[in-house]
């Protein structure tokens, strides 16, 4: 089989990691192979923005430069046949072969001219840096997405603070300084669609750290730097009434 574009081989687990990390936003995405793998990709709704690097260094073996019309529900559905120990061969040209030695699956590119067009990444230099460990924020999701549809995110230079207001009932969860990975000390207050927030935390591993740039009623920075894979969420603020 003439190979024309791109072969490389890959672990299954890090593939998987940024299908389902790039699914959040997106179903069809173009994927850029040039000194690793890079996708940017923007929501319908023009609110939430995905940015994924994948360095040369995660290949085992990276020949080829090209771009990529990628399906994501297509992949995310072949990817299950491997586990995620298995270095897989990958071979992308007009087709996507994918193989294991044992199993091998192909399917059709997508054109990337017919994919929607990548998003400018806006320049964010947001006051205040905040990192927890994914747990702990993902517990607190979970809990205010019972009460609402809506969480507000603060820090007043001595902790971080996320707070959510239901018609009958209300939850705070304060991480002073002492219990966050790390805090820069800057001060912020941004309120995010709830449903947003849950599903960035389903690309991020357990043992994760989210690192969080965080302005004043202004697009927020949510980021997960793992040691193949690195993941950048752009999420813009619900400006709450009144304001």
């Amino acid at each position: 089989m003439q190979v024309l574009g791109f072969k490389g081989r890959l672990r299954a687990g890090i593939l998987a990691e940024v299908v389902k990390a790039a699914s959040v936003v997106a179903w069809e995405v173009r994927a850029h192979f040039d000194e690793g793998l890079h996708i940017r990709a923007v929501n319908p709704e023009n609110v939430a923005m995905v940015i994924i690097d994948v360095p040369i260094s995660a290949f085992e073996s990276f020949n080829g430069k090209l771009t990529a019309g990628l399906d994501l529900d297509r992949l995310k559905n072949t990817i299950r046949a491997f586990s995620s120990r298995d270095v897989l061969d990958l071979q992308i040209g007009d087709r996507i072969t994918i193989s294991n030695g044992r199993i091998s699956y192909t399917l059709l590119a997508l054109k990337p001219e017919a994919i929607r067009r990548e998003p400018k990444v806006p320049s964010l230099e947001l006051p205040a840096v905040v990192e927890l460990t994914v747990e702990d924020f993902k517990k607190v999701v979970g809990l205010a997405e019972k009460i609402s549809d809506a969480v507000v995110l603060q820090t007043d230079g001595e902790a971080f603070v996320m707070e959510a207001q239901g018609d009958m009932e209300s939850i705070r969860a304060t991480f002073s300084f002492d219990k966050l990975v790390d805090y820069n000390g800057g001060v912020a207050r941004s309120r995010f669609g709830v449903e947003y927030l849950k599903n960035f935390c389903k690309a991020a591993k357990p043992e994760d750290v989210l690192k969080i740039h965080l302005g004043n009623d202004y697009p927020a920075r949510f980021i997960f730097d793992g040691d193949d894979v690195r993941v950048e969420y752009i999420l813009a603020p619900r400006i709450e009434e009144g304001e």
